[in-house]
């Protein structure tokens, strides 16, 4: 129910509620797969509020999700775009660059 609240205010435009949505839906998550697939929303949601250091957080905790890194290639890549881009906000550019590479 909060994932269906999250998209609702997503859609609406309030991205700050739907982030607290996402925020309370992993506490319910049961499998790593759940877990992940909420990490990566909250990434995204992060990104559109320019709050890279949420970003960071969130890559990092997707990033334990080894059985989704390894057998979803597009969930890997979207996790790295984000870092990159958590790190090209720090000014971190070279890292940022071997992100995107």
């Amino acid at each position: 129910a909060y994932l269906a609240l999250a998209e609702h205010y997503r859609l609406r435009g309030d991205l700050r509620e739907s982030l607290r949505k996402l925020l309370r839906s992993r506490d319910f998550c049961t499998h790593t797969r759940q877990s992940g697939a909420v990490c990566l929303l909250v990434v995204e949601l992060g990104v559109d509020l320019r709050n890279f250091a949420l970003v960071k957080d969130y890559v990092a905790k997707a990033e334990h999700t080894t059985d989704l890194l390894h057998t979803d290639p597009l969930f890997a890549a979207k996790l790295r775009a984000a870092s990159g881009l958590a790190l090209l906000a720090e000014g971190r550019y070279a890292e940022s660059a071997r992100k995107f590479a």
